[in-house]
This record gives structure tokens, C-alpha cells and sequence, in this order.
């Protein structure tokens, strides 16, 4: 093997430790002499007035690393000359044509950095250093294990500062002496060390070098030559480091955005050269002034700053609904509920006028079957003359066919014409009942407070939007083109190295599809998925090309719709097992940690961008391949849960696939199932994914009963089964089993995501999560659209919440790199850089999925509308805008008091708007809420809102279909409510003209009030509903309860019931009333207490369960102060 470069016994130095020096006395980092080189990286930053002074790199020198020009788009995979819009020009306010980003120089983030010198004449081949979290370079000998990069510190922090200030100087730069005799020098930067196999095979592969590792030649550089194919290659000159950006006129004030975790501070030009100055004082005289700034290559370095940007562009609007102390968050809610009430009642009238028509036509044809039949048979008989060659015959018949035709057609044809005449005034009808709707409902809010409110939040919306699509672009640029060379740089069987790999990639890659330009990326590795060389599954598989190749192998091994049983995924376990056991035994709780921290951030982002590709593809061909990619991506994510060491080490059961027929009932009712018991450990959210309205819209909503639903369907459940029984589960003939091995499996699933590590829970979810897209594809027919579509929610949400399992961005990149992680995250820009941002992380991690169902949901409500196929999808997908504002913009309904963003609301406010195939609004329940909303007028006695969690949690019960009416008004005692003549002569109030006192006579002491509440409710086949009303609200620790009931009504039963009565003194005098109608319950209880009872004010508790999917119980409070 070839030595490593050790000048005057760095090696020996280095080995000794920190505080060894040389034998002389000399520090081995400060006192060297050689050539001075300070690394630099290519890098971009935004052209903002902050960033103005960073020198851009000369377009010239940026080709030497890049043909990305920062100034294109990506649509549908089509590279196109991009123009900033008005709106990005006003955040990008340096841009310049079509560039908002601009490439810079900067130092070295924290890793290792090799040079290969093939033509040292003693052998000494290796030169080696560490960086840092500060940038400081430390020698290490590639004989001894390397150091990690929070290990890499110097003895002298202890020193005074001005030695610090010294040695931190001299530790930026480093020194290659005995360079007379180099000739190419090889480098790489890498963030974690080469093994020593590694080394062996660059050692031995000259064409790999040259293919992967940067060159600059030492003789023509120091002779002022160009280098070699490159232009002005990757050497700066001393003379040109202004041109680095710590080292730049801009720099001044901006330590912190350099060196954001540290208390280093920025070294002037002069101090610089001066180093560098010194470590030249005994070259050779032609070397005197040829200090080098040598460029290096980080493509990782890039990405991350690009995919920061866009994420950044994405929390703009977060940032936005954070002023007012929040009060714009609340505001977004009241204006999407607002929005969706009044379309979601117009679009119910027109569905129900269309449906009506429908029902009509179909009459129709009823109608007219017996006289299509005796046509049939005329026409049966002219045939037959015709053929027997009975010309009388013929004639009669023909005859006969000509009296029955004039008959018919008027008749029938006036039939049609009518019906489409009261379609027409029907259509008519609900516009204007919509608009009479609206005119309702602006008396109970402030319309000029929304409008203003909505000017200003789409204002900022589509300045966000505008911003993802140009950051998106130069990021997906960066992705399509660099990712390769980053991945070829690296070990292909190294299984230490790839982990490390992909756990860095897995952040790189970090919030999936934003826009159209990602979407092409995506498209391009879901089309290379099963390839021979797919990078996607090079990720996966931690770059191990034996993996990555078995995996494809045995991929197109399985049978159509065929997943990896129990011996194979045993083969796979053996594999990684195998893999592992060949690596230090003492390391092995760390790769542990490694692969089931990072994996899941990986599995995810991918299964959810694939997800969306696939969901798209529903309607739009220009993404074909999304859905095949998936089903193949599901199989290798078996095979990825295997890798856990929890699973190979038989510690954790294997992730079989069972296919079954089901029902669409039972699938959708066991999808939801897992989905609402995933999410209760989340937070909670709005599911309006299966609400139905009331007939005539009286009523509010109810959830439907799915499992009504007898078509069948084709699907694979995920099985974990612990004792490796055979799968003797799912009997399609015996229904009974079949329904109980259905829910035990559903429960089986959900205590596997609920209470495994976030490795199995996320993969897990994945697993039920992207197969259930799969199958929305594969039965998206037609009529069935709409079934289908119900699942979108669930889907959605258990997404979501397997996205809130995912570790951070620092704890993924301290899994990756070490301690360092979290330094080498901020190292790449200001600490409040969007990235980290968990709302953000989950929000993006879905929000291509939302927007494929959101689309799909337009789609299916078109076709009820009549609207063409062709009209429907002629706008491309993927090429279009950026996803859509309303879905954009919910990313800042996260609940931050919760801790863990409560992003199921966002996917409930986002189903709200979209799923309107679903959902119709009504108004007593709806007016309640909108006046009580931050944007109502507060009118009335219910006290408004003060809180976005007030709003959420009675916007649920709304959804739910429950109306509340709560009113007061003065009494003149307690008890039961009588006539004054009627009481007892002590207190009855005074007498005028010897008659009884009654209104208007005079004016009495009101010593009571009389609360009246009315709470209608869906009629479901289940039904439980608490009422409690409270006194003395605000003036007592504990209010004095007035009076509960809990009611409920069980399947098979006539009605609803009281179940309890608790401290309600009248309930024999003047019992609750209960009313039956068609649709609903309503309950009335009225009550009159002393005022020292009721105090200032009272509140009324309302809980309410619902048979369902969704039996979830629901909660709202309302508070009246007198």
C-alpha cells in the first residue's frame, strides 16, 4: 500500500496528539513551510441587498464545477429560459435577468479533505486532514483511525486570545511541502473519512482518479499556466482572495452567518497573506508568491443551501400568519372555513339539480324500453321480409315503422326537452339560492375585514409561490446533474461508508416535490427505478452495488402484483446481517442508531414523492411511470424494513404483504381505522374526508357508513406476524373469519406504527400508506372515482403523521457525521434557516400528496358537471403552477402550543376545502361559528373565540353536524317557569289597580335567568351526546356545575336516551325534551337559576360521538358572560 505524505514527522505529531510538536519545538500546524493552500468550495447564496457585497464568481470559473446557469426552469423535464416575476424581484432585490441565486466562494464545511500526489518519489502518496466545526484544518495519518470532526481541536483554545486568534489563523490554510518534484495533484472533499479499501482502489485505479477525484498540476500552476480543459481551472492566486466571501469587502458584520455557532472571528486579506507569505519564506525563489486558494468540490454543500432556500421561500407564508400574535393564523382558518361554506352550498344545489336531471332521464328511458323494444322487433321483421323477398310485407312494415317513428319521437323528445328546461331553472334556482346564501352570511362577519385580510395573505402567498418555483428549479438542477458524481465519489462497498452516505442524501433530499421542476427529477428517477444504475435505489440500498443489484434482481423475480414472502425477506436478512458483522463489533449499536434514525427520512421522502407522481398520473400522462415505480418502490421497502437490526437480528417480526379481496366498505373502514388511532397520539384534526350532508341540507353532517359499499377490490394488507405462522387469514368464502381476522390485522398494524422505534413506525405506515395510493390508482374507474376518493383523507393523515415520526435535520446529520452534525447544518447559512423548521419538515413531506388528491377531487367534480375529459386535463399536472395556494398556505395551521405540530389540522382544513364531493356546510351551525370567528361581529350572547384552538375545536363539531343554541334572558325567580298570578301570595310582586302585575304594568326585580339551550345532532345508528352547563364561570376555582346529561342511542334502537342526569333539581318538574325527525335528534333543556347561582356568566360543555368511521369523540365549549 502507498505511504502517506509526512513531512519533517507531522505523521509522528499528528499520532502524539494534540499538544505534540516537533522536535525543534515548532508547532506541526502553524510552522510549516511549503505551499500554502487555502480550500475553498463552491457555493450559492440569494442575490439579496444582504448578501450584495459577496463577490459572485465569474461565470468562466463556476464552468470549471457546474453547466448549471441559475437562471432556467424544469418543467416536465424540459429546460426552459426563465423570467423572475415582479414578485420574486421584490424578495430577490439584487436579481439579476433570470438569476436569484448566484454562485460564491466559501471555506470548507466541516469534514475530510485528501490529496493523492501518484508521482511522489518515496512513496509518500496520502496527505490528509480533518476540518473542523470552526474551519480549522488538523493533519491526521491515514495509518491510524481518523479523527472525528468534533475531535479535531487544538491545545491552544486554552491560550490567551490573541494565540487563539494566531493558531486559528495558521489553521486555515494547509502545506504541501517538497513540491518541486509533484506533478498532479489529485484532491477530494468528503464529510466523512475514506476507508482504507477505499484508499487501496484510488490507489490502484488511475482512470477512477481521473473520473472522480479534481486535478490541478502543480508545475503549470506555479508557472501561471492554465489548467487543462478547465478554463482557469481550480486555482486562485493570492491576489484574488477578496473573491472568497469570508475574506470579501461583504463580510464585515456577518460572522454569525458564517460561523453561526461559534465565537470565531473573521480574518482580514492581510493576516491571510501574511500567513500564507510565511509558509513560502523558504520555497524556491519561482514559488515566492504562489500562495494557491484551491477550489473543491462539495455538491452535497450546494443542495443543502438550495433545498434551505426553497424551504425558506415555503415559510414565508408561516412567517406571515405569525403576525399579530397570531392572529393571522386564525384569520386563514375563518377565511378557508368562510370560502368553503359558500362553495360547498352552491356546488351541493347545482349537484342535486344535475342529480335530478339524471333521475329523470333514466325515468325516461324506463319509459321509453318497451317502445325501443317493439322497435327492435319491427325492425327484426322488415329484416326477415327483406331477406324472404315479400315486397307487400316489406312495405306494410316499413309503413307501420313510419307511423310508430312520428308517434314516438315527438312524444319522447318533448319528454327531454322538459326535463332539460327545469334542469336549466333548477341550475338558475341555486344560483340564485347561493347568492341569497352569501348575502346571509355576510351578516355575520366583517366582509371588509376578510377582503383585506385576503388581499394581504394572497399577496404573500403568491410571492411565496413565485419564490418555490424559481428555488425549486436551480435545486432540482443541482439534484439531476450532481447527485451522481457525489454518489460515484463514494464507496460502492463500503456498507459504513453508504450508510453514512445516505443518511447525508436522505436530508439533501429532505421535503420531496414542491414544484414542477423537483417533480421532473422525481419523474426521472421513478422512470429509472427498476434501471440498472437507478440512483434512487443506489440511496436505499446505501450505495452497496451488490445490494442495489440483487434488489433489482430479485425485484423482477416476483410474479405481477406479487410481494416478497417470508423466504426471501430471511435471504435479505442474512444479506444485511452479513454486511454488518464484517464491520468492528464494537460499532455496531452505532450503525443501529444510524439506519434507524436516517432510513426512515430517506423511505419517506421518496414513498410520498412517488405517491404523488403515482396519484397524478390518475389524469395526466405526462407523468406516466409514477404509479409502476411505486409498486416496485413498496417491494424495496420491504426489503429496507429487513435492514434493521432489530429485524435481522430476529428481534422484530418481518413485513409480509397478504393480497386479499375486500370490499371497498371494509378497506376504506380499516384504512380509516389505522388512521384515526396513528393520529390520536398526534394531535387532533379535522377529518371532513367522509362527511355527507343532510337531505335538504337541515342538518349539518354525518359521517357515512362506508362499509355499505359491497364492490370489491383487490388490495395487499400488511401482515407482522411474530411467531412466523403460516398466513392462514383472510378467507374470502367465510366472511365471519374474515371480517375478524380484518380488524385484528387493522389493530395488529396500528400497535406496530403506534408502538415501535420511529424506524418500524414510519416504514410501517409507509408500507399501508402507499400501497392504499396504489390502489386509488388501480380502481379510479369512472363512476367508482368517488369511492375512491374517500380514502384520500385517511391517506393523507396517516402520511402525515408517519412524517412527524421523522427525526430533525441535525439529529439526522449528527447520525450521519457525528457530534458535528448540528454545526455542519447551520454551517451552511443563518441558524434560522427554514430547513430545521419541524412544521416545515412534515408539511413538505405530504404536500405533494395533498395536491395530487386536490386535483383528483377537481377532476371527479368536472365529470359530475358534464365538463369534458379533454377540458379536465389539458393542464399539465406536474408543468404547472406550483402547488396550489390554498394547500400551500395551510402549512402555518400547525398548533404550536402542542409541541409536536398538530399538521392532522392542516390536513383537515385542506380536505375541507378540496373534498367538496363530500361536504355540504349548512347554516344554523355555520352562522354560530363565523360570528364567533375572529372575522365575526360577535353579535349575540355566545361569547367569540379567543384562541385558534377555540375556533379549530368547534369547527370540528360543525363538521360533525351538531347545532348549538344557547340564549339567556331575565327571570323573575328560580324554579320552574309559572305565571306571577299563579304563585304564592308572599311572592307575588306588587298589585296595580287590583290586578296581578304583568308586562309593561311595572317594571319587577329580575332575580333569576332563564337559560334555554336546543342541540340538534345527526340521526346515526349510534349516538352519544353530554351536555353540562356550568355557573359562577371565572369567579371560582371550580365553577358550580348547574346540571348534566349524557344521552346516548345504540344500534338497533328506536331513539335516544337519557343515560344520566346529574345535579338538575327540575329534571322531574320540567323534563329535558327530546324531538325525532327524519334526519335528526333535537334536545331542548330550559332551566331558570338565581342570579348568585349563575354568577357573571355560565358555560355550556358539549360532547358528541357518532357512529362511523370517525367515532372520535368531539368537544366544544360555549361561554356566555351576563
Amino acid at each position: 500500500m502507498a505511504k502517506e505524505f509526512d513531512p519533517a514527522g507531522l505523521d509522528a505529531a499528528a499520532s502524539a496528539g494534540e499538544s505534540a510538536v516537533l522536535e525543534d519545538g515548532r508547532c506541526p500546524t502553524c510552522e510549516r513551510k511549503g505551499l500554502p493552500i487555502l480550500p475553498v468550495r463552491l457555493a450559492v447564496c440569494q442575490r439579496t441587498s444582504l448578501n450584495s457585497g459577496i463577490p459572485e464568481l465569474a461565470a468562466e470559473r463556476v464552468a470549471a464545477f457546474t453547466d448549471i446557469t441559475l437562471d432556467k426552469s424544469l418543467e416536465n423535464g424540459e429546460e426552459r429560459t426563465r423570467t423572475l416575476s415582479d414578485e420574486v424581484k421584490e424578495e430577490i432585490t439584487e436579481a439579476q435577468g433570470g438569476k436569484a441565486n448566484k454562485y460564491i466562494l466559501r471555506q470548507l464545511r466541516p469534514g475530510y479533505l485528501y490529496f493523492y500526489d501518484p508521482s511522489n518519489p518515496e512513496g509518500y502518496h496520502w496527505t490528509s486532514y480533518v476540518i473542523n466545526e470552526d474551519g480549522m484544518y488538523r493533519f491526521f495519518s491515514v495509518r491510524d483511525n481518523p479523527p472525528s470532526v468534533s475531535d479535531a481541536a487544538f491545545d491552544c483554545r486554552e491560550k490567551g486570545e490573541e494565540e487563539q486568534k494566531t493558531k486559528a489563523l495558521n489553521a486555515c490554510v494547509v502545506t504541501l511541502t517538497h513540491v518541486e518534484a509533484m506533478q498532479d495533484l489529485f484532491y477530494a472533499f468528503t464529510e466523512h473519512p475514506w476507508s482504507r479499501e477505499h484508499r487501496k482502489m484510488i490507489e490502484g485505479d488511475a482512470e477512477w482518479r481521473e473520473a472522480h477525484m479534481q486535478k490541478i498540476n502543480i508545475p503549470a500552476w506555479i508557472a501561471g499556466q492554465s489548467q487543462s480543459g478547465n478554463g482557469p481551472g481550480y486555482g486562485f492566486t493570492i491576489d484574488e482572495l477578496d473573491q472568497v466571501a469570508e475574506f470579501s469587502d461583504g463580510a464585515a458584520g456577518m460572522e454569525k452567518h458564517f460561523w453561526p455557532k461559534s465565537d470565531r472571528q473573521l480574518f482580514t486579506r492581510e493576516e491571510l497573506q501574511e500567513v500564507m507569505t510565511i509558509r513560502l519564506s523558504a520555497a524556491p525563489q519561482g514559488m515566492k508568491d504562489k500562495g494557491l486558494i484551491l477550489a473543491v468540490k462539495d455538491e452535497l454543500g450546494v443542495i443543502e443551501e438550495l433545498n434551505a432556500y426553497r424551504h425558506n421561500a415555503l415559510g414565508m407564508v408561516d412567517e406571515f400568519l405569525k403576525q399579530g400574535d397570531g392572529d393571522n393564523r386564525r384569520k386563514l382558518v375563518a377565511m378557508q372555513a368562510i370560502d368553503a361554506f359558500k362553495e360547498n352550498f352552491k356546488r351541493a344545489h347545482v349537484e342535486r339539480a344535475n342529480q335530478q336531471y339524471e333521475q329523470g332521464i333514466e325515468s325516461l328511458e324506463e319509459e321509453r324500453r318497451p317502445s325501443d323494444e317493439a322497435m327492435a322487433r319491427l325492425n327484426t321483421q322488415i329484416e326477415e321480409a327483406r331477406a324472404s323477398g315479400n315486397e307487400r310485407e316489406l312495405e306494410r312494415l316499413e309503413s307501420q315503422k313510419s307511423r310508430a317513428e312520428q308517434l314516438r319521437e315527438p312524444l319522447f323528445g318533448l319528454q327531454e326537452d322538459r326535463l332539460e328546461l327545469l334542469r336549466h331553472h333548477r341550475l338558475n334556482s341555486a344560483e340564485n339560492l347561493a347568492d341569497s346564501h352569501d348575502q346571509q352570511l355576510l351578516e355575520y362577519y366583517d366582509a371588509a375585514a376578510l377582503e383585506g385580510f385576503r388581499e394581504d395573505y394572497y399577496k404573500e402567498l403568491e410571492k411565496s409561490e413565485a419564490l418555490i418555483e424559481v428555488l425549486d428549479a436551480d435545486y432540482a438542477f443541482w439534484l439531476r446533474d450532481h447527485v451522481r458524481p457525489l454518489m460515484d465519489r463514494y464507496s460502492k462497498t463500503d456498507y459504513e461508508t453508504g450508510l453514512r452516505l445516505s443518511s447525508l442524501l436522505s436530508n439533501g433530499l429532505r421535503g420531496g416535490i414542491l414544484a414542477p421542476a423537483s417533480a421532473s427529477v422525481w419523474m426521472l428517477w421513478a422512470r429509472e427505478l427498476d434501471g440498472e444504475d437507478s440512483l434512487l435505489r443506489r440511496m436505499l440500498f446505501l450505495n452497496m452495488q451488490d445490494m442495489a443489484s440483487q434488489s433489482l434482481s430479485d425485484r423482477q423475480s416476483l410474479g405481477d402484483g406479487d410481494f416478497f414472502g417470508r423466504e426471501a425477506l430471511l435471504g435479505w436478512a442474512e444479506r444485511f446481517a452479513e454486511k454488518d458483522e464484517a464491520l468492528p463489533a464494537g460499532q455496531r449499536e452505532e450503525r443501529a442508531n444510524k439506519y434507524q434514525t436516517t432510513m426512515p427520512l430517506l423511505v419517506s421522502v421518496a414513498g410520498n414523492s412517488l405517491s404523488a407522481l403515482a396519484i397524478n398520473e390518475c389524469h395526466h400522462t405526462c407523468v406516466a411511470g409514477g404509479n409502476s415505480a411505486l409498486k416496485s418502490f413498496l417491494r424495496y421497502t420491504q426489503l429496507i424494513y429487513v435492514g434493521d437490526p432489530d429485524v435481522w437480528q430476529g428481534n422484530k417480526s418481518l413485513p409480509l404483504m397478504q393480497k386479499v379481496t375486500l370490499t371497498k366498505g371494509e378497506y376504506h373502514a380499516w384504512l380509516t381505522y389505522i388512521s384515526e388511532h396513528v393520529t390520536k397520539a398526534s394531535g387532533k384534526r379535522l377529518n371532513v374526508d367522509d362527511a355527507l350532508p343532510f337531505i335538504e341540507g337541515t342538518g349539518g353532517n354525518f359521517a357515512v357508513n362506508s362499509e355499505d359499499n359491497d364492490a370489491l377490490i383487490s388490495v395487499a394488507l400488511p401482515v407482522f406476524d411474530e411467531q412466523g405462522n403460516a398466513l392462514d387469514i383472510f378467507d374470502a368464502k367465510d366472511v365471519g373469519k374474515r371480517s375478524d381476522d380484518l380488524w385484528q390485522n387493522a389493530r395488529d398494524v396500528t400497535a406496530k406504527i403506534v408502538g415501535e422505534k420511529p424506524m418500524n413506525k414510519t416504514i410501517a405506515a409507509g408500507l399501508v400508506t402507499w400501497n392504499a395510493v396504489g390502489t386509488v390508482w388501480d380502481e379510479l374507474t369512472g363512476e367508482a372515482d368517488a369511492d375512491m376518493l374517500k380514502l384520500s383523507g385517511a391517506i393523507v393523515n396517516l402520511g402525515t403523521s408517519s412524517m412527524q415520526l421523522i427525526e430533525e435535520y441535525a439529529v439526522i446529520r449528527t447520525a450521519a457525521v457525528g457530534p458535528s452534525g448540528s454545526a455542519a447544518a447551520n454551517w451552511v447559512g443563518s441558524g434560522a434557516w427554514a430547513l430545521a423548521k419541524p412544521v416545515l419538515s412534515v408539511a413538505a413531506g405530504v404536500l405533494s400528496i395533498v395536491d395530487g388528491f386536490k386535483k383528483l377531487s377537481e377532476a371527479a367534480h368536472g365529470k359530475r358537471l358534464g365538463i369534458p375529459d379533454s377540458l379536465i386535463s389539458r393542464r399539465e399536472l406536474v408543468g404547472g403552477a406550483t402547488i396550489a395556494g390554498g394547500v400551500l398556505g395551510l402549512i402555518g395551521l400547525a398548533v404550536p402550543a402542542l409541541g409536536i405540530p398538530a399538521v392532522g389540522i392542516i390536513i383537515g382544513i385542506v380536505m375541507l376545502v378540496i373534498a367538496f364531493a363530500f361536504v355540504e356546510l349548512v347554516a344554523p351551525s355555520v352562522g354560530m361559528w363565523i360570528n364567533r370567528s375572529i372575522l365575526g361581529y360577535h353579535r349575540g350572547q355566545v361569547e367569540e373565540f379567543k384562541s385558534a384552538d377555540e375556533e379549530r375545536a368547534s369547527l370540528d363539531m360543525v363538521f360533525r353536524g351538531v347545532t348549538v343554541e344557547l340564549t339567556w334572558e331575565n327571570a323573575l325567580n328560580a324554579g320552574p317557569a309559572v305565571m306571577p298570578h299563579m304563585m304564592p301570595a308572599e311572592q307575588q310582586p306588587a298589585r296595580v289597580s287590583g290586578y296581578p302585575a304583568i308586562a309593561g304594568q311595572n317594571e319587577p326585580e329580575y332575580t333569576a335567568k332563564r337559560i334555554a339551550l336546543k342541540v340538534t345532532v345527526p340521526k346515526l345508528d349510534e349516538v352519544y351526546i353530554a351536555l353540562s352547563l356550568d355557573g359562577n364561570v371565572g369567579e371560582k376555582e371550580r365553577p358550580e356545575n348547574l346540571y348534566r346529561y349524557e344521552l346516548k342511542k345504540e344500534k338497533g334502537n328506536s331513539g335516544l336516551a337519557i343515560l344520566e342526569a346529574g345535579k338538575d333539581p327540575e329534571s322531574n318538574v320540567a323534563p329535558i325534551s327530546i324531538n325525532t325527525k327524519d334526519d335528526s335528534y333535537s334536545i331542548e333543556i330550559v332551566r331558570t337559576r338565581d342570579n348568585s347561582t349563575l354568577g357573571n356568566g355560565v358555560r355550556l360543555s358539549v360532547v358528541f360521538q357518532g357512529a362511523g368511521v370517525d367515532n372520535e369523540r368531539k368537544q366544544d365549549v360555549f361561554t356566555i358572560h351576563f
